[in-house]
């Protein structure tokens, strides 16, 4: 039986981690509000939410931009597109690695393991994955927005590891999303995960690689 000699990440939710209280940082009490209503008339708004939906998923995969969601805010809610806008940049702004499972990536690389991101992502958090803060950490980045494809499909899997050069069958997959989890098992990792606590995922890697 192969043993796994690759680790493979998701970002947001198991690298790092939003901050919801940053999120509705510099949101005076009209904008909050608004972020309501927003809520109640997904609710009530016949297809609204699909198109969201759709538009968001063509942001991951660089089909578009944010400025998509944007207008169909607007074009649905006038006068209220800043409020969306403020919380797509607090909600990037907002992500925190998680410092535990930062040591433990770089204590196993230089033992030998080795250590990506597969992210699906909008440019803007694409391009805080490739900072160097973050991505001299890793041995390889992946992110949706770059390459057009998105998880949980199988072929994103195949397609960042035949880029990287490793076996999925080699490989261990930790995301916060169980579809996305199902998709790397499908793609045939050895082991996959869905997990969202710090102390969960490191104990999941530890017991599974170490």
């Amino acid at each position: 039986m192969k043993e796994i000699k690759n680790i493979v990440l998701d970002f947001n939710g198991v690298i790092s981690k939003s901050n919801k209280k940053e999120i509705l940082y510099n949101l005076d009490f009209k904008d909050v509000c608004s972020l309501v209503c927003y809520g109640f008339s997904f609710l009530t708004k016949s297809g609204f939410r699909k198109d969201i939906a759709k538009a968001y998923k063509e942001i991951q995969v660089g089909k578009t931009s944010c400025k998509t969601i944007f207008d169909l805010f607007e074009g649905t809610f006038p006068n209220k597109s800043e409020t969306v806008k403020k919380v797509v940049n607090n909600f990037v702004a907002s992500m925190r690695t998680r410092e535990g499972l930062i040591t433990m990536i770089d204590y196993l690389r230089e033992n030998g393991f080795q250590v990506f991101i597969l992210s699906n992502s909008i440019p803007k958090t694409e391009k805080m994955i490739k900072s160097e803060e973050i991505r001299r950490h890793f041995d390889g980045v992946y992110c949706s927005s770059e390459h057009g494809l998105i998880k949980p499909s199988i072929d994103i899997f195949k397609d960042a590891c035949e880029k990287w050069g490793i076996s999925p069958e080699e490989s261990l997959f930790v995301d916060d999303k169980k579809e996305n989890v199902k998709g790397a098992l499908d793609a045939g990792f050895k082991k996959g995960e869905c997990l969202t606590k710090e102390d969960e995922i490191i104990s999941f890697i530890s017991e599974n690689v170490l």
